[in-house]
């Protein structure tokens, strides 16, 4: 089963403020008895969390509830959505607080969600980027890119 897509009918950009990214951190760091400490990478699956805000109507919002509480399974499951910084579609989960709104000008409300952006990484180590229809490994699956368009392909 491939993760659900963004809805269609959500608004596809977060709002400037209130957006926030935070490199994920795969270093694993050792002290030493006596001068600087030792670093080497732990891992490069790492998640990348960030925080961003979204300016909806009721009807969006209430859209948004459904795919949270139906297609995301109460906020368990991946999805992938549009890239906030503009490249290929992501793949991430609800962060570690679940969404959260608050009512704005007339019709509209701000959703506030905090995102984590899922590792996706080379099965060719030391490539940095690479074609549509190269598989990027995920948990439990293959992230592949066939014409930009996001695949996801259960691994044995």
């Amino acid at each position: 089963m491939s993760p659900p897509f963004w809805p269609d009918d959500l608004p596809r950009h977060f709002e400037r403020e209130g957006f926030r990214r935070t490199l994920g951190d795969g270093r694993l760091r050792s002290r030493t008895t006596t001068g600087p400490g030792k670093e080497r990478r732990r891992s490069r699956a790492i998640v990348e969390p960030f925080t961003a805000q979204l300016k909806v109507t009721r009807a969006q919002l209430l859209r948004f509830d459904r795919f949270l509480d139906q297609d995301l399974a109460g906020g368990t499951l991946p999805f992938i959505m549009p890239d906030p910084l503009g490249g290929l579609p992501i793949l991430v989960k609800i962060g570690e607080e679940m969404p959260s709104s608050v009512p704005d000008r007339g019709n509209n409300w701000m959703l506030s969600l905090s995102l984590d952006k899922l590792w996706t990484g080379t099965i060719e180590p030391g490539l940095p980027d690479l074609a549509p229809g190269w598989a990027y490994v995920t948990q439990g699956g293959a992230y592949v890119l066939a014409d930009g368009v996001p695949v996801i392909a259960r691994l044995p």
